[in-house]
């Protein structure tokens, strides 16, 4: 099931745990933001991502 799962995430471009450990330090070394402004930023995108796809109360 596993596999399945890793080679479907795969198919639709979604990196892998390994390779997402690989990219996140290369990220934030060309990012040049520290780590609290890094999270600070990445949570602020999440509140906003998940308040547009929220759904509306009617």
């Amino acid at each position: 099931m596993g596999r399945l799962i890793e080679v479907s995430l795969k198919f639709y471009g979604i990196k892998s745990l390994g390779e997402a450990r690989d990219i996140v330090p290369r990220a934030h070394e060309k990012s040049g933001l520290s780590e609290v402004w890094a999270l600070d930023l990445a949570n602020g995108e999440v509140r906003k991502t998940r308040t547009m796809s929220a759904p509306r109360r009617t």
